[in-house]
């Protein structure tokens, strides 16, 4: 077996520098044997070996580095610019769902069906938005590029709380509805935050960027501290939410 995997990386141009090394050595171990004088060629035999161990030493060298740095994440494999298809799957199948954001217009639109059918069947949803009125929705209208007016800031906001309470009076679902007085820098989609297969799905509203909601990045529950952290401040956000009556809508 051993001298198959030999051969095999002879054939595959594997290792060849140590596998002349070794047959240089025997070779003259062969010639010692048989008392043939080597003298004249030791010193060129002797160059030629440390040239080998020097060329495979520099190549084990490239290859850790190469191996470090594919091991080392980068700051493009931390921040992305969209969210793998894993979100689809964790958001509909999650017995347990948070949604922070601005307004989360086009959230709720787009999975307004999905959203209903996990309330039938039992789900939690919470939701947190910024207050349509106040200070926080003014300065939230400030963020995007191009930069979006007051007015149209709280309409998108008011939209979605109706959307909400539609949702809530159509399917009596376990479906919390909060607003907050704080602008709100970042948006989640939390998908059973508090299991240990928990997922933070966050994006970063710049202000004033082009790219809209950038950079994207996920957090695992398996990740711990900086999981803990954005869940923990997830929490504090809710606890400083006031809860919407949708009777005012």
């Amino acid at each position: 077996m051993a001298l198959r995997n030999i051969w095999n990386e002879i054939r595959s141009g594997e290792n060849l520098d140590v596998y002349l090394l070794i047959f240089a050595t025997l070779g003259i171990f062969v010639l010692q044997l048989l008392q043939v004088d080597i003298g004249p060629i030791f010193p060129l035999v002797t160059l030629a070996a440390l040239s080998v161990l020097a060329h495979s030493a520099l190549r084990s060298r490239h290859t850790l580095q190469e191996l470090t740095r594919k091991l080392v994440p980068s700051a493009n494999s931390v921040f992305l610019e969209d969210f793998d298809s894993n979100l689809k799957s964790d958001f509909e199948s999650g017995s347990t769902i948070w949604l922070v954001g601005v307004s989360l217009s086009r959230t709720i639109r787009a999975n307004y069906s999905v959203l209903e059918k996990k309330l039938q069947r039992g789900d939690t949803i919470r939701v947190l938005l910024v207050n349509p009125e106040g200070p926080a929705s003014e300065i939230a209208s400030s963020r995007p590029y191009p930069k979006m007016g007051v007015v149209q800031t709280q309409r998108h906001i008011r939209d979605t709380l109706s959307y909400l309470c539609r949702l809530r009076q159509s399917t009596s679902g376990k479906i919390e509805i909060r607003t907050i007085q704080n602008p709100l820098t970042y948006g989640v989609i939390a998908t059973n935050p508090d299991s240990q297969n928990g997922v933070l799905y966050c994006e970063l509203f710049p202000f004033q960027t082009v790219g809209n909601t950038l950079p994207k990045f996920m957090l695992r529950a398996k990740d711990g501290q900086w999981y803990e952290f954005f869940k923990k401040e997830l929490e504090n956000l809710w606890d400083h939410g006031i809860d919407w009556q949708c009777d005012s809508e």
